[in-house]
């Protein structure tokens, strides 16, 4: 084989291992890491000196970060399909509203029961903190009690001053909503793995073609997303750890060829 530079993975896909259905396709990986190893032991001699190794358990994996949260790739970690839902009501929705003349408006339509849609306001103090002091909704509002229009989105109130602002928890109808579910009796996906990479050809100073191919790959279900305050958006990262399949005792295979050579 001709002597090559490589510089990073560029695409990374999962297939399905017996249709060949393309299943993940990462494409803004911001770095990758392939690893390749093999565990060795040494026959020792009376002085400590190493005579003979014995090699054995090879091991081969591919990990990084991708730039983007991918649904795909969380489908295949967790082991769920993504649920594309039409009039959901799973989404709740927090808001602040302000009393203005024993009236405040909730920016969406509260869904539920009627006369339930919302079931409690809470009374916030000048900091916004909660104060305890609860209103449950009522048909008709009262002391200590609100109601609810679905209709105008209104909530009226009694005894509250002009001002006073309450934190209302309540779900609205998304007419289209993704769901993936962690569910504990599914594990994560495996399939074959193809990672497209840049080569040079160090002596000619050409690119070539790259790809190192699993035909078997398990996606480990645990990830990382680093969810800091004021900090740079969250990476994704994945680890995928090559397996021999039932064919052939064999992890991976690096494909090497010019563009020029394809036809």
């Amino acid at each position: 084989m001709r002597e090559l530079g490589i510089q990073k993975v560029m695409k990374i896909r999962v297939e399905d291992i017996t249709t060949g259905e393309l299943k993940l396709e990462l494409r803004r990986l911001q770095e990758s890491v392939f690893t390749n190893g093999q565990e060795t032991v040494f026959l020792t001699n009376g002085d400590g000196s190493n005579a003979a190794s014995f090699d054995h358990t090879k091991v081969a994996s591919i990990s990084g970060s991708n730039t983007r949260v991918s649904g795909d790739l969380l489908a295949l970690q967790v082991g769920s399909a993504v649920d594309k839902l039409t009039g959901s009501t799973l989404y709740e929705q927090r808001e602040v509203v302000t009393i203005d003349t024993l009236k405040a408006t909730t920016k969406y339509v509260a869904t539920g029961t009627a006369d339930k849609e919302i079931k409690f306001i809470y009374l916030l103090d000048s900091n916004g903190n909660k104060t305890g002091d609860a209103l449950t909704q009522a048909a008709t509002a009262g002391a200590g009690v609100f109601s609810y229009d679905t209709g105008t989105k209104a909530i009226t109130t009694v005894g509250t001053a002009d001002g006073d602002k309450f934190l209302v928890l309540y779900f609205p109808t998304a007419s289209t909503l993704e769901k993936i579910s962690n569910i504990t009796t599914n594990v994560s996906y495996s399939g074959k793995i193809v990672a497209d990479c840049i080569f040079k050809d160090v002596c000619n100073d050409q690119i070539v073609f790259g790809q190192i191919v699993a035909d078997k790959g398990h996606i480990a279900g645990g990830f990382e997303w680093n969810l800091s305050e004021g900090g740079s958006p969250a990476l994704h990262s994945f680890q995928v750890d090559f397996l021999e399949t039932c064919d052939e005792n064999k992890l991976w295979d690096l494909l090497i060829v010019d563009e020029s050579n394809l036809s």
